[in-house]
C-alpha cells in the first residue's frame, strides 16, 4: 500500500513539475520567437478588438473585455524587427489586494508554482514570476496603492532589444527637436 502511495506521490509531483516547463503560450500560440504577423493573425481569431495595430510602434493596443476574465488590455510588444519581446494584461482594480493572488493562481493552474515571489499580495508591491528555460518569464504584478494588476509574458532577450531600440530613437528624436530649435536659444 505506502508503495502505491509512494508511485503515486512521485508521478504527481512528476507532472506537476513538468508543467512549469510548459513554454508560455497565448491563444495556443508558443510566444517564443513568434513574429508580430503571426500573433495579429491568430488573434484575428479571438475576441479580442485592435485598438492599435501599427508598425510604425513597437507596441500594439487590443481590448480584451471578455477574453480573460477582469482583463481590459492586452498589449503586444515587438522589436523592430517584428519579433515578439512582451504582452501584458492588465486587471484595473480599486482596492482590491487580492487580485494579483487570483491573476497568480490563474497562472499557476497552467505552469505550476513561481519560480519567485516578491512583496506582501496583502499590502503594497507585490510580484509573482515564473521563469522558463527558453528566456522567457510570466510575471503577475501590482503596485501600491494603485492595486491595478498586471500580467506579463516577455522574452527577455527580445524585451532588452525593444527597450534599447526605443531608448535610441527617444534619443534621435530628442537630437533632432533640439537641432531644430538652435536658433531659437
Amino acid at each position: 500500500m505506502h508503495h502505491i502511495i509512494n508511485t503515486a506521490l512521485i508521478l504527481c509531483v512528476t507532472v506537476a513539475s513538468s508543467s512549469v516547463m510548459a513554454a508560455p503560450q497565448l491563444f495556443n500560440i508558443e510566444l517564443k520567437g513568434a513574429t508580430r504577423d503571426q500573433i495579429r493573425s491568430v488573434l484575428q481569431n479571438t475576441d479580442v478588438k485592435a485598438v492599435r495595430e501599427d508598425n510604425n510602434y513597437w507596441i500594439d493596443k487590443y481590448n480584451s473585455n471578455g477574453v480573460l476574465q477582469g482583463a481590459s488590455e492586452l498589449n503586444f510588444g515587438y522589436t523592430s524587427n517584428g519579433k515578439f519581446a512582451f504582452a501584458e494584461y492588465k486587471f484595473p482594480v480599486f482596492m482590491d489586494s487580492g487580485k494579483i493572488l487570483e491573476v497568480a493562481n490563474l497562472v499557476s493552474s497552467k505552469y505550476g508554482q513561481p519560480s519567485q515571489r516578491s512583496g506582501n499580495p496583502n499590502l503594497g508591491d507585490a510580484s509573482y514570476t515564473w521563469n522558463f528555460k527558453n528566456g522567457m518569464s510570466i510575471t503577475a504584478y501590482r503596485g501600491w496603492p494603485d492595486t491595478t494588476t498586471f500580467l506579463q509574458f516577455k522574452d527577455k532577450t527580445n524585451y532588452s532589444k525593444m527597450n534599447n531600440e526605443i531608448e535610441v530613437e527617444n534619443k534621435r528624436q530628442f537630437q533632432q527637436k533640439a537641432q531644430q530649435q538652435q536658433s531659437a536659444f
